[in-house]
């Protein structure tokens, strides 16, 4: 049975070859590809180019040669990234220590900070001096105007003076649940000679002292 134009003929006359109108029966006779492949087996050379396609394909992409480097600007560029580093881990460690994710913070934070407490622990770690403002990153007379209640320690001023005197920053943001004797009260009396000033202790700091360092909070 021959095929004419798409018809195929038969004793009872032309049936259509639907054989050529089924894009599956229209695969590459080589590897089978889909329809939407190209195929180029009814062209002139087509087996050729079929065949140099499908080589193509099966090849690996070429390597791509590596760049050369200046071995000075390697240099500078292991330095920036050492640099780099160093910053990452001081900011780290900087938010690890002044890490505002704690009680004493908020304490701090409302105004809390009782200035009697900054007394106490310098006196019972016998510090005194400019070295006390130095370690706590201000100077002097700073730290006596914290104890006077006249000037309030940031928060990382706090950290460093927690840090000095052994003490946790919360010990600083303490209430006295009774009004704190003085030395004269008690039974030291016996043992100095020489009492400190006889003065009432500082229980909380001026409200300018503190609105000028806590950020005003805003209304939620």
């Amino acid at each position: 049975m021959s095929t004419i134009d798409g018809f195929r003929w038969s004793p009872s006359g032309p049936v259509r070859d639907t054989a050529r109108d089924n894009p599956r029966s229209r695969r590459c006779p080589t590897c089978g590809a889909a329809p939407l492949e190209p195929c180029f087996r009814m062209r002139p050379g087509g087996r050729q180019v079929l065949a140099d396609y499908h080589d193509a394909r099966k090849q690996p992409p070429a390597e791509q040669p590596a760049a050369k480097l200046d071995p000075a600007a390697a240099g500078r560029r292991i330095a920036a990234l050492g640099r780099l580093e160093a910053a990452i881990r001081a900011a780290h460690q900087r938010y690890e220590r002044f890490s505002p994710d704690q009680r004493a913070y908020q304490a701090w934070a409302a105004g809390d900070v009782v200035p009697h407490r900054i007394t106490q622990a310098l006196d019972l770690r016998g510090l005194d001096g400019p070295g006390v403002d130095e370690a706590c990153g201000v100077t002097e007379p700073q730290v006596d105007m914290w104890e006077a209640g006249e000037l309030y320690p940031t928060w990382e001023s706090l950290v460093l003076l927690a840090e000095l005197t052994r003490f946790p920053p919360e010990f600083f943001t303490l209430a006295f649940d009774r009004p704190p004797l003085r030395a004269a009260d008690t039974s030291l009396v016996h043992h100095i000679r020489q009492l400190p000033p006889d003065v009432d202790p500082v229980l909380e700091f001026l409200p300018s002292a503190v609105a000028a360092v806590v950020p005003a909070q805003e209304p939620t």
